[in-house]
């Protein structure tokens, strides 16, 4: 496979994420909680423990997850999901979005960068090209409003409150305190049972915090992550960087760099399209610094 076309699959018990570069899809499926961005390419997955199969060609994408079924088609900011257990339909292009939960009906409008949601007992994903928001709540009430990019959030038992000025933010956070403010472009997010802090400047974030597992995407902006039982240091100067973290299991994305990173018992794999990468890994601590050089560990 060519580095153009390179797609790197993590699969455990449900949990898959999934790169295709120039494409960057990016999904987890794991009890109906699925995330996905697709950017061109073409590209198909299989993963024998969760049934996974990706098709991106000009911004299409079609997802199946064994436990969750989802069908995802994006082309020109349109998207349509269906989720076996969650029934969730989103559409929208040109700010507007239509959302429908299996046991509440949600219709949003996203016009001049208003959005507002409310659904109860059902995941919700929402993304407004210029709000650039996502929510995902699982068995949780959520109510979003975006004006000139201010978004508020609050989840019942997940207590989420974010709160953004002229900055793009997603977050999710399942049984975790969350709270995120952006000011000025600067994100700082403490998790209860995960320590996180990151500052981002102009750009979106996304943070998932669930038992020590973290995620972190951000733009053209440093990042530095902290998981409580798995230490994870990354700092990266301009790319996009993703990290999860759970029982010794780290994956790392860089926007203009590929990058998988697994340990295990200190087994280590890198690979860096155009960015140095150095990698430390003893008991469950990982250091991370992309610079800019090609480095294949």
């Amino acid at each position: 496979m060519s580095v153009s076309d390179a797609v790197m699959v993590y699969c455990q018990s449900d949990a898959v994420m999934v790169y295709c570069q120039n494409d960057a899809v990016m999904v987890y499926c794991k009890s109906d909680a699925v995330m996905v961005y697709c950017q061109s390419d073409a590209e198909m997955v299989y993963c024998q423990s969760d049934a996974v199969m990706v098709y991106c060609q000009s911004d299409a994408v079609m997802v199946y997850c064994q436990n969750d079924a989802v069908m995802v088609y994006c082309q020109s900011d349109a998207v349509m999901v269906y989720c076996q257990s969650d029934a969730v339909m989103v559409y929208c292009q040109s700010d507007a979005v239509m959302v429908y939960c299996q046991s509440d009906a949600v219709m949003v409008y996203c016009q001049s960068d208003a959005v507002m949601v409310y659904c109860q007992n059902d995941a919700v994903m929402v993304y407004c090209q210029s709000d650039k928001v996502m929510v995902y709540c699982q068995s949780d009430a959520v109510m979003v409003y975006c004006q000139s990019d201010a978004v508020m959030v609050y989840c019942q038992s997940d207590k989420v409150m974010v709160y953004c000025q002229s900055d793009a933010v997603m977050v999710y956070c399942q049984n975790d305190a969350v709270m995120v403010y952006c000011q000025s472009d600067a994100v700082m997010v403490y998790c209860q049972s995960d320590a996180v802090m990151v500052y981002c400047q102009n750009d979106a974030v996304m943070v998932y915090c669930q038992s020590d597992a973290v995620m972190v995407y951000c733009q053209n902006d440093a990042v530095m992550v902290d998981c409580q039982s798995d230490a994870v240091m990354v700092y990266c100067q301009s790319d996009a960087v993703m990290v999860y973290c759970q029982s010794d299991k780290v994956m790392v994305y860089c926007q203009s760099d590929a990058v998988m990173v697994y340990c295990q018992s200190d087994a280590v794999m890198v690979y860096c399209q155009s960015d140095a990468v150095m990698v430390y890994c003893q008991s469950d601590a990982v250091m991370v610094y992309c610079l800019g050089v090609v480095l294949i560990i």
